[in-house]
């Protein structure tokens, strides 16, 4: 026994020098001599865009690019003593080890058992799945991250490396070594790799199984000249359709020869088809016990599997691939998304969708995509249609807007070093939007914003205006539908509806939810009548949550015209009609619905998926009713009382009627606020801080929840638990008190620490904290801190704020946290967008850096970064008014 562990002992430390931790990232979406190379799993590696580094036993770390990654097996080499790489020798019952990462704990070391050699490639659950090659199966219990890990024999062999295992059972799959030693010495010998197949999947099934599709005592006999052990024998299991062997083999043909050759193993099917690539092979099969004669080409298994990337602002797609179209049984035809977001949004945003027409051309290839885009304007709309890669026959056709500010964006990638080159092609400019004339008789025809029209199928009207006299209301609302093309305030850029007021038709006014449109980086689409116009955010309130929006709406086809908001001032229990829609598209089927409410206290404050957008000081209305729906409220005289916005409550008309007459006025709002927000407490809770009954006025008080940045002058200013019991004079308070649309001296009196004082401030002008600016640097969405945080935090530790970590970048590579202030860079101080961006430019491309970071909570850290500034580029956005 001692004798045994010794022996286990010696492989162990041989084989531990040459084995590493791989950390990697997929940049991009994707389905012997000097030289060092890495085998491990072609899922690890996956065949896109790669980038990652390998972490020796003695943890030292090194950057890793990819040599090969197999167009079909699940294995692939990375460029960096391969271990010696045994192809014979096993057997059932040999004892294994496999050294790894299990459950990402590095250096795990599992022991196992051979329990099969010959079985079928797994399927496993996903898009990927091995197929013509057979696998070994071991008794082990493995988990995630022990991928590519090589599997050693007692003899200190390897004998392939663990592909995957099952979620329930102690049972893995383990890839052989005979196919990647063919690899590696065509590696070693700088010789192409040849691989071919027919586009036909064969299963390797039991002999009592083929007897069911045919096989009798006379072929059972003729095979076994071949094979006196013969447990089973190769069988079309699928043919792909629209493929080499498409009407010639047959599910369920038992393969008999090759080009005169007896096949019984994957091993040489693999072995004949790598060497016929592009040849005619003569295929002998057995159909319903009769021996049929077939010719088929051997195609090249590189000319069907994806070598460039498509990226067009949040699309990335390119071809079908050969795995893909084999596991689900499709054409190669089309091209596969990858994922998309932003205006490009396809489906739900995931994988799987196949795009096959663009603009009513026929797309097969990712470079008839590319053809179709070619001289588009950015901005443009075009017409897809497309389906999912598990149900191609239910078609669904869309409209996406070619949002892409970078233009077309090409990764071709290169054979011969594994590297993923980088090109673009720029789109047409985008047509500027013009601004409104500067008096009434001279408005401008807007023939750029009139060529964006986009004209739709006919809608079906469907009224459920319930009295004529609101059905003029319908002409005053629109459809809003607004998509972020950039990750501002942490918020996704997945498409947002709302129901939006038209405020001033002539000038092109529109008043939406924040939560429809909750930032300056959106492309915005206003849906009126059977067409669409584009439109852009002109003000953003930043306590009411409510955009102003401008656009053409009046060259729309069919009749707009601007509501009427009332000037009453509302009151509880006053009666209205909210006139609300169960979805914001039904707007676009006259689908409202109007029913009798009775204004009643604002309703609790919903979770909002968008903090930022949260109203602040906000006086606004609630119903007596369900509010969960967009819409809006409207007086006995048909006008627009209020705004409807769900999980918010209503904003008054009253309140957003001095914005429009600034804007109309040709000035821009004023942007002063009151500088803390303010929360409602009873007078009991301000009895418990030891006020007297005397200096209880009224029935409810007003508390500083936070105070704003900038605002903070110590003793002279508020304070966070002050109690204000009156403004300018005026004890009884209500929100309207703490709502200032410009600059204004106050004067307060508050109870705090035991004592009344009166304190004089003034209004805090917080248009520029309004964010304007963002920076993508190493997969990271850097910007100014937005509104929200200031009153949250008080003060912010610096004006350079990380928001968001996209997917696969060097940002989540080294586990940078969102929601973080940068405050260090490099053990330099920086705080402002400015210092950031200097600093930044100032380090060398592909280096590392030291990024410090202080989080919400005050917590400090710092985190070690290595850029990629091939895949992501600094980027700078900027948004005008």
């Amino acid at each position: 026994m001692a004798r045994r562990i010794k022996k286990w002992q010696q492989l162990f430390d041989d084989a531990i020098k040459n084995i590493v931790v791989i950390k990697f990232c997929h940049t991009m979406p994707f389905d012997g001599d000097d030289d060092r190379y890495i085998v491990t799993s072609r899922h690890v590696a996956g065949p896109g865009p790669f980038w990652g580094s390998c972490i020796f036993c003695g943890n030292q770390e090194t950057a890793c690019s990819p040599l090969y990654i197999d167009p079909v097996d699940d294995f692939a080499f990375l460029k960096y003593d391969p271990l010696a790489v045994n192809t014979q020798g096993e057997f059932l019952g040999q004892s294994v080890m496999v050294i790894g990462n299990d459950a990402a704990e590095e250096m795990s070391i599992i022991r196992g058992v051979i329990s099969l050699v010959n079985r079928n490639a797994p399927e496993y659950v996903g898009p990927y799945s091995d197929f013509n090659i057979q696998y070994y199966q071991a008794n082990m219990n493995l988990s995630g991250g022990i991928s590519g890990s090589p599997v050693i024999g007692t003899n200190g062999k390897v004998l392939g490396v663990v592909s995957g295992s099952l979620a329930r059972g102690a049972i893995c799959y383990i890839l052989p070594a005979y196919r990647i030693r063919k690899t590696l010495r065509c590696l070693w010998q700088d010789a192409k790799i040849p691989r071919g197949d027919i586009q036909c999947q064969f299963s390797m099934l039991p002999l009592h199984e083929c007897k069911l599709l045919g096989l009798d005592h006379v072929w059972e006999a003729h095979f076994r000249r071949y094979d006196i052990d013969l447990r089973g024998l190769l069988v079309a299991k699928s043919v792909l359709p629209n493929g080499s062997s498409a009407g010639k083999i047959l599910a369920c043909d038992i393969l008999v020869s090759i080009n005169d050759h007896h096949i019984g193993d994957f091993d040489k099917l693999g072995d004949l088809f790598d060497g016929s690539v592009g040849q005619q092979v003569t295929i002998r099969v057995l159909r319903d016990s009769k021996p049929v004669v077939i010719t088929v080409v051997v195609q090249d298994l590189y000319g069907v599997t994806p070598s460039r990337l498509l990226r067009v602002g949040g699309l990335y797609c390119h071809s079908v691939s050969y795995v893909q179209a084999t596991k689900y049984e499709i054409p190669l035809v089309g091209v596969y998304v990858a994922q998309s977001d932003g205006a490009t949004t396809i489906g739900d945003g995931g994988s799987g969708w196949i795009i096959s027409v663009v603009n009513n051309e026929t797309i097969e290839r990712v470079d008839d995509f590319l053809n179709s885009l070619t001289g588009l304007r950015e901005g443009e709309k075009i017409a897809i249609v497309y389906a999912h890669i598990e149900n191609l026959h239910r078609k669904i056709t869309c409209t996406i807007t070619l949002d892409a500010p970078h233009g077309i964006i090409m990764f071709t990638h290169d054979p011969t070093t594994g590297a993923w080159a980088k090109s673009s092609t720029a789109l047409k400019a985008r047509l500027e939007l013009e601004r409104i004339a500067d008096n009434d008789d001279n408005v401008r025809s807007w023939s750029s914003w009139t060529s964006s029209l986009l004209t739709l199928c006919p809608l079906a009207a469907k009224t459920f205006w319930p009295r004529a006299g609101f059905k003029s209301t319908r002409s005053n609302l629109v459809f809003v539908e607004s998509r972020a093309y950039v990750h501002l305030n942490g918020m996704d850029t997945t498409p947002r509806q709302g129901v939006g007021i038209i405020v001033d038709s002539r000038r092109g006014l529109v008043v939406v939810s924040r939560l429809t449109v909750p930032h300056r980086a959106c492309f915005i689409t206003l849906s009126v009548g059977a067409a669409q116009v584009q439109a852009r955010c002109l003000y953003i309130h930043p306590h009411y949550c409510y955009t102003v929006l401008q656009s053409q709406v009046c060259a729309a086809p069919g009749h707009v015209s601007s509501a009427v908001l009332s000037s009453r001032r509302l009151l509880r229990g006053d009666q209205v009609k909210f006139l609300y829609f169960a979805k914001a598209s039904d707007i676009l089927w006259d689908r409202g619905l109007l029913m009798s409410a009775t204004l009643t206290s604002p309703p609790p404050a919903g979770e909002l998926t968008d903090p930022s957008c949260a109203p602040v000081n906000a006086n606004l209305l609630g119903i007596d009713t369900a509010h969960d729906k967009s819409g809006v409220l409207l007086d006995a005289d048909g006008s627009v009382a209020a705004l409807w916005i769900p999980s918010v409550g209503g904003v008054a008309a009253h309140r957003i009627l001095p914005v429009i007459s600034s804007i109309q006025r040709r000035g821009h709002p004023a942007a002063h606020v009151f500088p803390a927000e303010m929360e409602l407490v009873a007078p009991e809770v301000m009895m418990l801080s030891g006020a007297p009954r005397s200096a209880l006025r009224q029935r409810q008080i007003y508390r500083v929840k936070n105070v704003l940045q900038g605002s903070d002058d110590g003793e002279e200013s508020l304070m966070e638990g002050d109690f204000v019991l009156a403004i300018n004079g005026k004890c009884r308070l209500g929100w309207k008190d703490f709502e200032v649309a410009g600059p204004r001296d106050i004067s307060a009196r508050v109870w705090r620490r035991n004592a009344l004082n009166t304190i004089e401030f003034s209004t805090v002008d917080v248009g520029d904290l309004e964010v304007h600016r963002c920076i993508e640097f190493c997969g990271a969405s850097i910007q100014p801190p937005h509104l929200r945080l200031y009153h949250d935090l008080g003060s912010v530790p610096s004006g350079v704020f990380l928001s968001r970590i996209a997917p696969g970048s060097p940002a989540e590579r080294f586990q940078l946290p969102c929601d973080t202030f940068i405050t260090g860079l490099n053990g330099e101080k920086v705080t402002t967008m400015e210092d950031f961006v200097q600093k930044v430019r100032a380090i060398p491309a592909d280096q590392e850096l030291t990024v410090l970071l202080t989080r919400l909570g005050g917590a400090v850290a710092k985190y070690g970064l290595r850029q990629n500034n091939k895949h992501f580029p600094l980027v700078e956005w900027e948004f005008s008014d």
